[in-house]
């Protein structure tokens, strides 16, 4: 009987066990280097009575179940600026918090003007007097840092929300691109495809080395086109009024990337109704 009530006992401390650590294991899932892609924030630029910059950012968590709790933040003597987020889970039987929010203020200094704001040292938040959204930093950072030409075209179409198009392809000769695109399930019909083509143009040969043409290929409304878009259509598509036109400038920072965005009127998922 004793022997019996002992292996109870042990079973017993061990379902006990396993049911704390299933509900304390998303708060002792602590992440210091969250990815971006799993963060939400929000950056709002003002200035104090001394004319300095100052900066209140807002981070939280795409899952409703995480929150942050703590950013760090390091500054360099070249005006930058860098956070590091750490996030944790929350209990298994706490209630989710969609609008959960940390905030976190970095302000110039008298021997030091922010020149660029970081997350977790890549993301680009603020660059020279630009805030940059957060499908822009995302898709600057992931395309600069892919190797393959190939994947960083895919990643252009699934950031941009083209992950929805029906048979996309691509096919490569030198400087030149060819895609071929399925858009008879977009559901707005009067859309004008080959306005929304160039914008996408653009971004490509932007942001894609040595990429100087795009020759798209599409099917809409039951009709097969094409559409031919080079660099030089770029430079007359943004206009001198617009500053530079030389695209390939647009794609060396973050800043120059969301100020092509403004320009062009570029939003993400255009062919979604």
């Amino acid at each position: 009987m004793k022997k019996n009530r002992k292996i109870v006992i042990c079973i017993v401390i061990a379902l006990i066990a396993v049911c704390a650590g299933i509900v304390l294991f998303p708060v002792l899932s602590v992440h210091t280097d969250e990815k971006a892609n799993r963060l939400i924030w929000d950056v709002e630029e003002s200035w104090n009575d001394e004319g300095r910059s100052f900066f209140k950012i807002t981070f939280r968590c795409v899952d409703p179940r995480r929150k942050v709790t703590k950013v760090v933040e390091s500054y360099d003597d070249n005006g930058n600026v860098d956070l590091q987020v750490t996030t944790r889970g929350l209990p298994l039987l706490a209630s989710a918090d969609p609008e959960r929010q940390y905030s976190v203020e970095v302000a110039d200094s008298d021997n030091t003007v922010i020149k660029k704001i970081t997350l977790q040292t890549d993301i680009v938040l603020w660059e020279d007097g630009v805030t940059v959204d957060r499908t822009t930093a995302i898709l600057f950072d992931e395309v600069k840092r892919e190797t393959d030409r190939f994947s960083k075209l895919q990643f252009i179409m699934e950031c941009s929300g083209a992950a929805y198009w029906g048979g996309v392809g691509f096919r490569e000769q030198s400087n030149e691109l060819g895609v071929t695109v399925n858009l008879d399930g977009v559901k707005d019909k009067d859309m004008d495809i080959p306005e929304e083509m160039k914008k996408y143009s653009c971004v490509m040969i932007a942001l894609i080395d040595e990429l100087e043409e795009v020759n798209w290929e599409y099917s809409f409304n039951g009709k097969t086109d094409v559409l031919r878009f080079e660099a030089s259509d770029a430079a007359a598509m943004l206009g001198p009024e617009n500053g530079e036109t030389d695209i390939k400038e647009y794609g060396k920072t973050a800043a120059g990337l969301q100020r092509l965005m403004d320009q062009i009127d570029f939003e993400s998922g255009v062919f979604i109704g």
